[in-house]
């Protein structure tokens, strides 16, 4: 709410006498209304959701009269991860009020020019080109050390891992919570799926399915390709390095892991939010879910349909989660959204890294 009107409401509702005068207003507006539609239905909680109601029944994304009446995280996910500023905000809430004002002969409202550009929401705004910037350099830099002689099989196994967590990340948006991605059963290449459960409580109630984008399928396709040759390369790798390989081929283990060490001495190392936390700070200086804030922002811009949204990043109400049982959502409304991250991720200009390794 714009400062302005936030402190005329403090003073209104402060003082003990004006906020007894308003809750008898707002009551008898209620039973009014009741008597002039000659129903029973119309209490006060459904006079204060009108404005939610109304601002959906027109296209507007639940999480925008969300922001406005004050709805925490807890109620509404997105919250946490949704930046945008004051007058974007209260653009929708201003067309829903001045009807009503103009209606009574009211004075319309406004939006304060000096709130207008005011920044209201997540904390982490990631600018896509300082992310393209980031990316380019990554894997400038991976392509300089493995065409290094002496760049060791373990040093690229770890590149490629770290390449395809963000190139995954920036397309899927996953939370940080346990191993990214987890069993190879879960993802099918031919139809570009993906099942995804990083919630902590790792259920089929707290799962999505995701379409994933063609640059990050692909991505994920020459990574599980490295794995199947890491499984049979005694020369470069230990037996501990080739079991774990071997066990993620088979499904018992997690697909993205590290490897510690060197040589005789080297071992698997899930890749924990800890682990690729340790690994990213270096370069990109920000939490790893950092692609959720990213495709949270990204993703409106484009107009992309908000149940979407909700349902690419695991935002969709329990029991209605999207491609489940009862879900309306069809796999032709997903894909949607693996075009739209798709042209986010060539505008990133995201490349597919292959192993060079045993070449």
């Amino acid at each position: 709410i714009p400062k302005e009107l936030a402190l005329a409401c403090r003073a209104l509702l402060t003082d003990e006498e004006r906020r007894r005068r308003v809750d008898e207003q707002t009551r008898s507006f209620a039973r009014i209304a009741r008597e002039h539609t000659n129903t029973s239905r119309i209490s006060m909680n459904r006079v204060a959701g009108h404005m939610t109601a109304r601002l959906v029944a027109t296209g507007c994304d639940p999480l925008i009269p969300a922001m406005i009446r004050g709805a925490t995280a807890k109620h509404y996910p997105g919250i946490y991860y949704n930046s945008t500023t004051c007058a974007a905000l209260l653009e929708p809430w201003l067309d829903y009020c001045n009807p009503l004002l103009a209606a009574v002969g009211a004075e319309l409202l406004a939006v304060p020019p000096a709130s207008a550009a005011m920044s209201i929401g997540s904390a982490i705004e990631i600018d896509p080109a300082l992310l393209r910037a980031v990316l380019a350099n990554l894997h400038r830099d991976i392509l300089a050390a493995w065409s290094n002689p002496g760049c060791s099989p373990i040093q690229q196994h770890n590149d490629m891992a770290l390449w395809t967590f963000l190139v995954l990340d920036i397309a899927c948006a996953f939370r940080a919570v346990r191993s990214a991605l987890d069993r190879r059963s879960h993802y099918r290449s031919r139809t570009r799926q993906l099942w995804i459960c990083d919630k902590a409580n790792r259920s089929a109630d707290t799962s999505r399915v995701v379409a994933v984008a063609e640059t990050a399928g692909m991505q994920l396709d020459a990574y599980l390709a490295h794995l199947s040759t890491l499984a049979r390369d005694q020369a470069h790798f230990p037996k501990a390095v080739r079991d774990f390989a071997t066990a993620v081929m088979a499904d018992r283990q997690s697909m993205l892991f590290f490897i510690a060490g060197d040589d005789l001495d080297a071992a698997p190392i899930p890749a924990t939010p800890k682990e690729l936390g340790r690994r990213l700070e270096t370069i990109l200086p920000v939490p790893i879910n950092f692609a959720r804030h990213f495709l949270r922002q990204q993703l409106p811009a484009r107009r992309h349909p908000w149940q979407l949204i909700d349902a690419h990043l695991g935002h969709d109400p329990l029991g209605r989660e999207a491609y489940s049982r009862y879900s309306h959502t069809s796999w032709a409304q997903m894909q949607l959204t693996a075009q739209v991250v798709e042209s986010i991720l060539r505008e990133l200009d995201v490349q597919v890294l292959r192993s060079r390794y045993g070449r």
